[in-house]
């Protein structure tokens, strides 16, 4: 028997509505319109789906298996004898992927909520697999203490219990823009299916929380849902002025607050808060560098692009960013000019290039072809990288992957100012050592390489 596309199983599951659900089906055909119903995304096992009725909206979530049957869930209370709601959600997912191969999923235009609702959707996946074992505080709020499959400690507040938002220590906390993360989700999870032990802990908010907002663009927020003493509660109405945060031109004037705030024990400093406040500085004084500072590439012994002098003059003048060009486009080339560049304005005595080992040659190759700067790869035993890192004089550093998972302890004991990675989609998945290894790397500023910044999900991002 021929395996049945999405499309067709889609066309026989409306069809069987259809005939057996016919007083449904002509009102569902009504709310499958644009202006009722909306794909928030679509994956290659399920699809997801915002469909209005009498001013509510429904999110559902139509399961396919494998070409053979199709199921539905909710994320609403919408009872599930509401049939007109499932068809209509079906209807406007067949239209929308009509005249498509219903198996290339990337084409399917995502809107920012439908984005936000794929990443949420991927970390409660990984939420419920998750292995991780926690030690609550004697607070309901936190701070509770995680552990997960590799014994990685994390410290956790739940901030909301509704929305289901909080606070980790971790790097998907720090960028993913979300206000939660896999960990946050479980520990929620995992209390809230403990009555006993939700009934038992305390429910005053440990802290006087001053954090960064990752739903207010990451602007200082405080937080405290209770009543303060009077000292306290005059430090914020000082600074935060009767808002719950202050105003990115604010940042550079905050850091008073903090010394203030730290003589007082009810106030909780998140570490995101102080790096707010130094980039915020950092920003300034590089944003004065590129207004006056004018590129030289004469140090450079190629003619760049138009487009690679844009690319070397955004990332020259910048803390961290990306280069996601295609393969081809001289993102190598980039990188060393940029490397050069911020020897010369920032004073940078060392850059460490870390790539996949079958390219260490080639980066090394393109340096001393295209300038005047020495290479060094790093190669060896233990105890004669160890002398490397203290004694090479070279500018550039090279050094693969796997080196940087043993090696990252003495590389910040002698210190890099700029780290290149290249190819940097290998680190994707951002729970591996590696990838904690290469985020453990003290540096002043750093560039990313890859021409795939998505591969299959947007948490690759």
């Amino acid at each position: 028997m021929a395996e049945v596309s999405i499309l067709e199983l889609i066309e026989e599951y409306i069809e069987r509505f259809k005939n057996k659900e016919a007083k449904f089906f002509y009102s569902a055909q009504e709310r499958s319109s644009d202006e009722n119903a909306q794909i928030l995304f679509v994956g290659p096992s399920l699809a997801k789906i915002i469909v209005k009725k009498n001013e509510s909206d429904h999110h559902i979530t139509i399961h396919y298996h494998q070409g053979e049957s199709i199921e539905f869930s909710e994320d609403s209370s919408t009872p599930s004898s509401i049939i007109d709601i499932h068809i209509a959600a079906l209807l406007h997912l067949r239209d929308k992927l009509k005249g498509r191969n219903p198996e290339e999923f990337a084409g399917i235009r995502y809107s920012h909520q439908g984005m936000i609702d794929r990443v949420m959707i991927e970390r409660r996946i990984k939420a419920e697999k998750a292995e991780y074992k926690v030690t609550y505080s004697d607070n309901i709020f936190g701070e509770h203490t995680l552990y997960n499959e590799n014994g990685v400690k994390y410290l956790v507040t739940l901030r909301d219990f509704e929305n289901e938002t909080g606070y980790v220590d971790s790097i998907d906390w720090k960028y993913n823009k979300l206000g939660t993360t896999k960990h946050i989700m479980y520990v929620f999870g995992d209390l809230k299916s403990n009555l006993r032990l939700y009934k038992k802990l305390d429910k005053t908010y440990p802290f006087i929380e001053i954090y960064t907002d990752p739903s207010n663009d990451y602007k200082i927020t405080w937080h405290y849902p209770h009543e303060m003493d009077k000292e306290a509660d005059e430090l914020i109405k000082k600074y935060f002025k009767g808002k719950p945060h202050i105003e990115s031109d604010q940042l550079r004037s905050f850091s008073q607050f903090i010394v203030e705030a730290g003589a007082l024990s009810q106030f909780k400093i998140r570490a995101e808060v102080m790096d707010a406040i130094e980039t915020a500085f950092e920003k300034g004084v590089l944003k004065k560098l590129e207004e006056t500072t004018l590129l030289e590439f004469s140090n450079i012994k190629a003619d760049l692009f138009p487009y690679q002098k844009e690319g070397v003059q955004y990332g020259t003048f910048k803390k961290g960013c990306i280069l996601a060009d295609e393969m081809g486009l001289g993102k190598t080339l980039q990188a060393i000019s940029i490397a050069l560049m911020k020897k010369e304005i920032f004073g940078f005595s060392r850059t460490l290039i870390i790539c996949p080992a079958s390219l260490k040659a080639q980066w090394k190759q393109e340096i001393e072809k295209f300038t005047d700067a020495k290479a060094t790869i790093v190669t060896g035993r233990p105890h004669e990288r160890m002398e490397l890192y203290k004694t090479c004089k070279d500018y550039f550093l090279i050094a693969n992957y796997e080196l940087i998972l043993r090696d990252f302890v003495n590389i910040n004991a002698q210190g890099v100012d700029f780290v290149i990675l290249d190819e940097a989609q290998r680190i994707k998945n951002f729970n591996t050592k590696t990838s904690h290894a290469l985020k453990s790397l003290v540096r002043k500023q750093s560039l990313i390489l890859t021409g795939t910044p998505i591969e299959n999900k947007l948490i690759d991002l």
